[in-house]
C-alpha cells in the first residue's frame, strides 16, 4: 500500500505548516488568555485559500477530498488549538450547503466564505440532551408565511463572529429522525439571546457560550433541505473525522515541546541534556508511538 502524499497534498500541508507556523502560533496564547475570538487567524487561512477547503471548486473553493482536507486541518492546529477547531466546523458546515442546498443558496452562502472570508458556524449541543444523539428540543415552525426557530443550544462555537450559523432542530409536529431540519440562522437575526460563559482549557478562543433563540424568524432560503435528509449524508462522520484531525494536531505539538524542552534543558550537577536519560527517552518514545498509532 502507498502512504505517499500527492504533489498537491503536499503543498496544501507546507501551506498549512507555514500557516501555523508563522502566523497562528505567535497569536496562539493572546487568543485563548483573552478569550476572543482568531480573526487575524481566520483572515490569514482565508487569504491564502483554505477557508473554502470543503467548498466545491464550481464556487470556487478547493473541493479537498477527506484526506486532505484532514492533512491540513490537522497542521492548522499545530499552530492555535482553537483555531483549527473554528475552521473545521466552519468547514463541516459548508458540506452541508453543498448536499442539501439548493444552487441558489450555495451561490449565495459560499460568497460570503470565498469573497468575504466570512465564517459559518454548527450548534447542534443542548444542555439537557446527551451529545451525538441526534434529538433536541429546538423546533421550526412554518406559520404566517415564515420560518421560526425556538430553542437552546450549547457549546456554539464562534458565537458573536460567524455570519452565519446551521441550527440542528426539528420540524415542529414531527419526530426528531422524520422531523431533522437545518436552519441557517444569521448573525444579525432577531431572537438571538447568548447566555452563560466559556473558560475551558486551551480552548478558550472558541468562544463557544449558550444561545437562546424565541420566536427567531426566518425565510424559506434560510431553512436548508427538507425534513430528515440532513441525518443521512454521512457528514456527522466526517465531523468527527476532522475533530480526531484536530486533536492529533494538538498532540503532536505537545510532543514536539516536549522534545524541544527535553533537548535543550538540563539540570546541575549533570552536563548533559534531560534528553540523554533513559527514563525520558523511553517515555517521549512511548508519546510517539501512541501518537503515530492513532494517526493510522
Amino acid at each position: 500500500m502507498d502512504f505517499k502524499l500527492t504533489r498537491e497534498q503536499s503543498q496544501l500541508v507546507e501551506k498549512a505548516k507555514w500557516l501555523a507556523e508563522e502566523k497562528l502560533a505567535p497569536r496562539a496564547q493572546h487568543y485563548d488568555k483573552t478569550a476572543t475570538h482568531p480573526k487575524e487567524s481566520w483572515n490569514d487561512i482565508w487569504e491564502n485559500g483554505l477557508l473554502g477547503m470543503a467548498i466545491p471548486k464550481e464556487f470556487g473553493g478547493l473541493g479537498l477530498d477527506m484526506l486532505s482536507y484532514i492533512l491540513v486541518v490537522e497542521n492548522l492546529t499545530q499552530g492555535c488549538t482553537s483555531t483549527g477547531m473554528t475552521v473545521h466546523m466552519h468547514s463541516v458546515v459548508q458540506r452541508y450547503i453543498t448536499e442539501l442546498g439548493t444552487r441558489k443558496q450555495k451561490t449565495k452562502f459560499f460568497a460570503d466564505v470565498i469573497e468575504k472570508g466570512r465564517l459559518f458556524g454548527s450548534w447542534g449541543s443542548e444542555p439537557d440532551r446527551r451529545g451525538g444523539t441526534g434529538v433536541g428540543d429546538s423546533v421550526v415552525s412554518k406559520r404566517d408565511g415564515g420560518y421560526y426557530l425556538n430553542g437552546r443550544k450549547h457549546f456554539c462555537t464562534m458565537a458573536g463572529a460567524t455570519r452565519r450559523s446551521i441550527i440542528h432542530s426539528t420540524m415542529e409536529g414531527m419526530d426528531p429522525i422524520s422531523g431533522y431540519i437545518l436552519a441557517i440562522v444569521p448573525d444579525d437575526a432577531p431572537g438571538q439571546t447568548v447566555v452563560g460563559e466559556w473558560d475551558t482549557l486551551g480552548m478558550r478562543a472558541t468562544v463557544s457560550p449558550g444561545v437562546i433563540f424565541e420566536d427567531c424568524e426566518l425565510t424559506e432560503d434560510e431553512i436548508l433541505g427538507e425534513p430528515g435528509r440532513g441525518d443521512k449524508l454521512g457528514i456527522g462522520q466526517s465531523f468527527g473525522l476532522g475533530y480526531s484531525a484536530v486533536y492529533l494536531g494538538a498532540a503532536q505539538r505537545a510532543l514536539d515541546f516536549v522534545k524541544e524542552y527535553a533537548c535543550n534543558t538540563r539540570f546541575d550537577p549533570d552536563p548533559e541534556p534531560m534528553s540523554h536519560g533513559l527514563v525520558v527517552q523511553r517515555r517521549v518514545a512511548e508519546m510517539a508511538m501512541a501518537l503515530e498509532g492513532a494517526r493510522l
